[in-house]
């Protein structure tokens, strides 16, 4: 694991990757519209709103959004 110690006004990048609800099938997806994703920053205990209009999957075990590493900016 890495630490990364970020000081007043720095940045770290976690780029996100998504893919397409209609890669999945309209019977494994079960699509729905959704307005965004939640996303929790390291050390904090409430989430962020990140707008993001699109199609989703009512499915759980569909996954259409993949978080990778933090990096520096």
């Amino acid at each position: 694991m890495r630490t990364f110690v970020v000081k007043p006004g720095g940045r770290l990048r976690s780029p996100v990757d998504e893919v397409r609800a209609a890669n999945f099938g309209t019977k494994k997806c079960r699509p729905t519209h959704v307005d965004g994703f939640r996303v929790y920053v390291p050390n904090a205990t409430k989430s962020q709103f990140v707008p993001h209009p699109t199609t989703g999957c009512r499915n759980p075990k569909v996954h259409l959004v993949f978080q990778k590493p933090y990096r520096r900016h």
